[in-house]
């Protein structure tokens, strides 16, 4: 009997446990049901962002998290370092440029959302950060633009063979503190071409490509900056211009390091190459007069140990050509223009060539004769009888 009360009572105390034990999970689960939900609030971010040099490239990106896009940024105070612009693109923003002027700039970014964190009212639609930026010279900066610009002097192909040099028109300045070691890295670093339509000419480009700062301005474009000869003899005559952009990097490792950027935009490479001639062989045309024979005499340069006279004219150029003689078309003795003239007629001069630029053996020869009448040498004196024939290449 005692045992059947033991073990009563053990059921009985089992059973309330059970009891309190559901009761127990039922409060808290009831209690849960009673807490708000906290939402995380709408956050701008960083709270900072990094001071800037003067010339430099910048670069900051802000975060907006939290709340219901689309996001809305806008500066709704101060305003951004001269040179940076501010580019919302969805849950971020840039800060980015290069700043044109040294000192320190406050200003306000704002971030609002479409809706506030989690359920309404719950959490803030808007966030914002001030931000402090100081911009400051850098160890190397730019003394002026950071753009460039070089010109030939009209390149005319018949010059004296060898380069032609360009002239800085604006330079590019640039300091950096003294005992400061620099590099200079060009991109494109070599295949720069001036262009004229479809036709092109390699050039040379010279810069300073490394050096130690000493305080004071250094000249990043030189005078070697070049075309020579070979390449633009048989070029067709134009207005020349780099169509692409080169642009320099000047990178230092001292003082923590750092770079700055310059340029040579599109167009401010040019030159002009001009449509000229140039005569670089004379002609001659000898022949016998026989007396005795019928008919008129003709010779002609195209003649065995005649020369045609050769000009050189830029490429594809088709200037006139035009043939005279130095004694109204007569042959004289010992050439006086006088005695015993024998008169001629000039035959076959043509009207016009065309160019084939001034390479090596680039000549265009200009054939042509002359033609005697019976008439005018039967009753001539002997001797050796001459003239001046002058080729006209009129451009």
């Amino acid at each position: 009997m005692n045992w059947s009360m033991t073990d009563t009572s053990s059921m009985h105390i089992r059973h309330v446990k059970a009891g309190l034990v559901i009761l127990i999970w039922l409060t808290v689960i009831g209690g849960m049901s009673n807490v708000a939900y906290a939402a995380p609030p709408l956050q701008l971010r960083p709270n900072r962002i990094a001071d800037g040099a003067l010339n430099s490239s910048y670069l900051e990106t802000l975060t907006g998290r939290n709340g219901t896009t689309p996001y809305f940024w806008s500066i709704s105070a101060g305003s951004l370092p001269p040179g940076l612009t501010f580019t919302p693109s969805g849950s971020t923003a840039t800060i980015s440029g290069t700043p044109t002027q040294t000192g320190t700039f406050t200003f306000t970014v704002q971030l609002r959302a479409s809706t506030p964190p989690g359920p309404p009212d719950n959490g803030p639609l808007t966030d914002s950060q001030t931000y402090t930026v100081t911009i400051a010279l850098a160890d190397c900066y730019f003394n002026g633009s950071s753009t460039g610009g070089i010109s030939f002097n009209v390149m005319d192909p018949s010059m004296t063979p060898g380069p032609i040099l360009g002239t800085v028109t604006q330079q590019i300045n640039f300091i950096c503190r003294n005992t400061l070691p620099y590099t200079v890295t060009a991109n494109p670093a070599s295949g720069w071409t001036l262009v004229s339509g479809a036709n092109t000419i390699p050039y040379m480009l010279g810069f300073a490509a490394s050096g130690t700062g000493t305080g004071a301005p250094v000249a990043l474009l030189t005078n070697s900056t070049q075309v020579i000869q070979a390449d633009y003899a048989s070029a067709l005559a134009g207005a020349y211009a780099n169509s692409q952009p080169v642009t320099f990097t000047i990178t230092w490792t001292g003082g923590g390091g750092g770079s700055i950027v310059a340029s040579l935009p599109a167009g401010s490479v040019s030159g002009s190459l001009i449509n000229t001639c140039a005569t670089p062989v004379n002609g001659t045309i000898t022949f016998n007069i026989d007396q005795s024979s019928a008919g008129p005499i003709t010779a002609a340069t195209t003649d065995a140990g005649n020369t045609a006279p050769t000009v050189r004219c830029t490429n594809g150029y088709t200037p006139g050509v035009a043939c005279t003689s130095g004694h109204g078309y007569t042959l004289t003795i010992g050439n006086d223009g006088v005695t015993d003239p024998i008169a001629y007629t000039i035959t076959g001069c043509p009207p016009g060539i065309t160019g084939q630029g001034f390479a090596i053996g680039a000549i265009t020869p200009v054939n042509f004769g002359l033609s005697l009448a019976q008439v005018n040498y039967q009753n001539a004196n002997a001797g050796a009888h001459t003239d001046t024939i002058t080729v006209t290449i009129t451009y």
